[in-house]
């Protein structure tokens, strides 16, 4: 039996292979199931490249093949250290051998696939730093980024920046609309790597109803102090908003009466507690509508532990209502509960 020659550095050397010619060499003894993935990795670059090596190679002797493989192998032993995965390591990895830009639109990718898309992620950030970031940003970028956010957490961000400084970003939400999905994505995902580096279905509100539901979540004053301003500026912009907000006064005549046990029971009762205290001096409408449409017995109890509350701060109560509209929001999408029109209320 004719013994196979042995794999030594003169053997590659001899066949004078460049680094591209062995990847293609690795690659080309992968099966097609095991290839593939390898491939779906590659950018037309790196394709190309392995088409010219491959195409450059004809017919490679066993010995040579071997002597690549046994390349491979000694320079992952060599390497004799274990492999750390992670975003950072990815982030690390592919900027060093592609640019920082590419890395950052690569993990992007990678974070839309599982879900984590750059809307994800801003959702997440701490509403005073993504409140303290728009405010320095250019009026209209600002208003793109609000409106494609869920509405209860730009009403948190909102209520945030200076009532001078959100004016021109209202009005900018107004033309939000006229900008096409595509491009907003592109701000965002520049937007988002700036800051975090240091619905769909709501883009296709009109504007006034995407503000409309994000005053749903803002606090009262910044609320009132933005309509003030819409409606001197242009009372019918102001009107149209008006009509698509839902804020907690608005209970008495928007929940039906047999949904309001349902909104009852879907929000926690402490929450329930500082929203109706809360609603004594802001909506007694409101606290007298849901408390006559329950049991006497549950009502007495809730009027009972509200006095023995005290005072709630205006911010606590604030919260804690827009926990209770986020409830009837749920329960309306669920199909739950069926909210009156305005055109009924």
């Amino acid at each position: 039996m004719t013994l196979p020659a042995p794999v030594t550095g003169a053997t590659l050397a001899a066949a004078g292979l460049s680094r591209a010619q062995k990847a293609a060499i690795l690659l080309g003894l992968l099966d097609e199931q095991a290839a593939g993935p390898v491939f779906d990795g590659l950018d037309e670059d790196s394709v190309r490249r392995f088409v010219r090596a491959m195409a450059g190679l004809g017919r490679v002797a066993p010995e040579v093949v071997r002597a690549v493989v046994a390349e491979f192998l000694a320079e992952v032993e060599t390497a004799g250290r274990a492999v750390h995965g992670g975003t950072d390591a990815a982030r690390a990895i592919i900027g060093r051998h592609l640019g920082d830009a590419t890395a950052a639109r690569l993990l992007d990718e990678v974070d839309a696939a599982a879900g984590r898309n750059v809307w994800t992620r801003l959702a997440e950030v701490d509403p005073a730093d993504l409140a303290g970031f728009l405010a320095r940003e250019h009026p209209q970028t600002a208003a793109l980024i609000l409106a494609r956010l869920a509405p209860e957490h730009a009403g948190r961000v909102v209520s945030l920046i200076d009532l001078e400084v959100a004016r021109p970003v209202v009005e900018a939400i107004r033309r939000t609309a006229a900008v096409p999905p595509r491009s907003v994505d592109a701000i965002a995902e520049t937007v988002g790597r700036t800051l975090l580096a240091g619905r769909d279905r709501d883009t296709a509100m009109r504007p006034e109803h995407r503000l409309g539901s994000i005053f749903d979540y803002a606090s009262g004053e910044f609320r009132d102090g933005i309509m003030s301003y819409l409606e001197s500026s242009d009372p019918e912009f102001a009107s149209q908003t008006r009509r698509s907000m839902f804020t907690f006064a608005d209970i008495e005549t928007r929940v039906r009466r047999q949904d309001v046990s349902a909104v009852v029971r879907s929000v926690d009762q402490q929450v329930l507690l500082a929203a109706l205290a809360g609603a004594e001096r802001d909506a007694p409408g409101a606290k007298a509508f849901i408390l006559s449409n329950i049991s006497s017995r549950m009502a007495e109890a809730i009027e009972e532990e509200i006095r023995e509350m005290g005072a709630v701060r205006r911010s606590d109560a604030e919260a804690a209502q827009s926990e209770v509209i986020r409830a009837i929001r749920q329960l309306e999408q669920s199909g739950e509960i069926t909210l009156v029109r305005e055109e009924e209320a």
